[in-house]
């Protein structure tokens, strides 16, 4: 639940829900196949029917999604063998098919009722022709370590899902394969693309979909720090502590005021001779991508508060209201009674204090775990 929340609120997700993007779309997908695979090992027509629906409901949103996400499906052969999936296909292959054949023919007959051809997916503005033409490792440093783009720097608190993978490999291997999986392919695929960050957008809007996909390695963090020592735990809480605020200033910079102000700044070239004109945007352009100071979230954080940086949100844009002042507290509240419930269940889900927890989970194929009969004797 925590994990989720931070999801929600600590990463570029609240500014994105409030953005006429086609990422949250996409990130829904990407958080339904995520579920799809968490449930793939035990339920296979379960698993399946929820990867295909992901995997769908992304292509409806942006037909690359086929791309991103349709080489994740052979991912499948991690978690069963070829011989069992091959003997099962009828449990798996029509939900996984159906909903994904369904997506394609949708956009198909749109393309073609709107373009008068199925293969064009609308890309044909004067700088959409230069396609994927970024030199692919230039891309990457824009969407992973460039100070003024990094994934990272928008969503801060997801450095901590990095070690979050080691842990996740160690329990779930196949899972942790589909999260590495899915983050390299958008890195790499967007990287390339014209304009790796999305153009006119809050930071890399191409990796919104990445934010959920790496929330799962985030909850395995926060379930290790169960198990740390009492001075390990407070130092690893201090250190979320701070990627927490962090990121909670970046999102809230992000929501007091109109992520686009920073383009009109950089695009108003009007008082610059002709011929200077395109060299002095290449070189705004180059600092907000690689210098601290000239980055969007610094401009918003100094534009908080003045005339020229409205916030996005409806019900604040000339200052609170009544019912956006409401709606928030509301949300608010849902989120702290949301961890208390999590909280509760997480007592009811315990076993017994009578259960020799150790003996239970240490038990091996060799050794079975104690039968009930001989669990009320110890």
């Amino acid at each position: 639940m925590i994990a989720a929340l931070a999801f929600g609120l600590l990463t570029m997700a609240p500014l994105y829900s409030t953005a006429f993007f086609a990422e949250p779309g996409v990130t829904l997908g990407a958080a339904v196949i995520m579920l799809g695979f968490a449930h793939w090992q035990r339920h296979l027509g379960r698993g399946a029917l929820l990867i295909g629906a992901g995997t769908a409901v992304a292509i409806v949103f942006r037909p690359d999604s086929i791309v991103l996400f349709g080489p994740i499906v052979p991912l499948v052969l991690l978690f069963h063998g070829r011989r069992e999936l091959v003997a099962s296909w009828r449990r798996w292959v029509p939900s996984l098919a159906v909903p994904i054949a369904l997506a394609l023919a949708w956009t198909l007959a749109y393309d073609t009722l709107r373009y008068g051809n199925p293969f064009k997916l609308g890309y044909s503005g004067v700088y959409d022709t230069r396609g994927f033409s970024t030199p692919v490792l230039q891309g990457i440093g824009v969407l992973l370590w460039s100070p003024g783009k990094s994934f990272f720097v928008y969503s801060p608190i997801l450095i901590a899902a990095i070690p979050g993978v080691v842990l996740l490999a160690r329990r779930r291997a196949p899972l942790a394969a589909v999260v590495v999986a899915i983050f390299v392919l958008r890195v790499v695929v967007y990287a390339k693309w014209w304009t790796p960050e999305g153009g006119s957008a809050w930071g890399p809007r191409f990796l919104l979909p990445l934010c959920a996909v790496l929330a799962i390695p985030f909850g395995e963090v926060l379930e290790k720090l169960r198990a740390l020592r009492p001075r390990s735990r407070r130092v690893a809480v201090g250190l979320l502590g701070a990627l927490a605020a962090t990121s909670a200033v970046v999102q809230l910079s992000s929501l007091l005021v109109d992520s686009k102000s920073i383009y009109a700044h950089l695009f108003d070239v009007e008082g610059i001779p002709a011929p200077q004109q395109l060299g002095v945007l290449l070189a705004r352009v180059h600092r907000t991508h690689w210098t601290l100071g000239g980055t969007q979230v610094v401009w918003n954080l100094r534009h908080i508060g003045s005339p020229d940086g409205p916030s996005p949100l409806y019900w604040f844009t000339h200052g609170p209201e009544g019912f956006g002042v409401a709606m928030l507290v509301s949300a608010l509240l849902l989120c702290v009674g949301a961890i208390g419930v999590a909280f509760v269940a997480d007592r009811l889900d315990e076993p017994p204090a009578s259960v020799d927890r150790a003996n239970v989970h240490a038990a091996t194929p060799a050794e079975p775990a104690a039968m009930p009969e001989q669990l009320s004797t110890t």
